[in-house]
């Protein structure tokens, strides 16, 4: 029988909340709150190995997502520095230009990074098969 949480919900449901929850609230403690469960329950949930690889999955997907944005926004940003280039009085608007690419950058090199680790862990698990 699966456990409610007094509204009908599962338990499977409680912690898929939970992790949109951890998303998007600042501190665990609001993230227990709007998902329904208490600290103590949301804590000992993060030590469970599977539940923490799960959070860190959606953060991974959250994070590319946003990447994409910012990637699709850069060639509008490249147009806004050029628009700029002869202006007067836009610096804020080529700060936010810069600002995109400056993410979009830091976005790529952490891909790049992760692609690294990837290989390498996988290359240091066939050695040791």
């Amino acid at each position: 029988m699966p456990s409610g949480d007094g509204r009908g919900g599962t338990k499977e449901r409680l912690r898929e909340v939970a992790i949109g929850a951890l998303l998007t609230n600042p501190t665990h403690e609001a993230a227990a709150k709007a998902a329904g469960v208490s600290e103590s329950t949301l804590a000992r949930w993060l030590r469970e190995p599977t539940f923490a690889a799960a959070v860190r999955e959606a953060r991974r997907r959250a994070l590319e997502q946003a990447m994409g944005a910012l990637s699709a926004a850069t060639a509008e940003a490249v147009e806004t520095l050029r628009a700029c280039l002869g202006a007067e009085g836009e610096a804020v608007r080529v700060r936010a230009a810069v600002a995109i690419l400056d993410h979009a950058l830091r976005g790529a090199e952490t891909q790049d990074l992760e692609e690294r680790i990837a290989a390498l862990e996988t290359a240091l698990a066939t050695k040791g098969a």
